[in-house]
């Protein structure tokens, strides 16, 4: 007996198991907002997220050496931070699934960088690709 797949029942089994992040409560129209996992973005878009997250994962890495060396011309600047954040809000804007929700989301925060951090983090969290699942059979 053949297997037969329609495309809506592998939407919908997409949707369940690798679905959006989703925010409510934030202010503006369009109701939630929903962040993708990366596998459902293109490959370009994926390069393009991949990329950028390297940039700030050697920005990080660069600020713990300067710390680290205690030398105070090394110090951690409010341009640094604010490089970072700025790198932050590019990558939510990128796994957003409408890129004008990313200034709803700064609304809310209201310039705190810190929210912004803690939900990209949250959001790679929720995303990160896992083993995968005992069937059921």
């Amino acid at each position: 007996m053949a297997t037969t797949f329609t495309l809506d029942n592998l939407r919908a089994d997409l949707e369940s198991k690798y679905g959006p992040v989703v925010l409510e409560g934030f202010p503006g129209e369009g109701g939630p907002i929903r962040l993708l996992p990366m596998l459902r973005h293109t490959a370009a878009r994926r390069d393009e997220i991949s990329a950028l997250m390297k940039r700030h994962a050697e920005d990080a890495r660069a600020r713990e050496v300067a710390e680290k060396a205690d030398d105070p011309e090394a110090e951690v600047k409010s341009t640094d931070l604010n490089r970072s954040v700025a790198q932050i809000e590019e990558l939510l804007t990128l796994v957003l699934e409408r890129k004008g929700d990313i200034e709803r989301i700064k609304t809310a925060f209201d310039g705190d960088g810190q929210a912004l951090m803690l939900l990209w983090e949250s959001y790679q969290e929720a995303t990160q690709p896992g083993e995968a699942e005992p069937s059921g059979s």
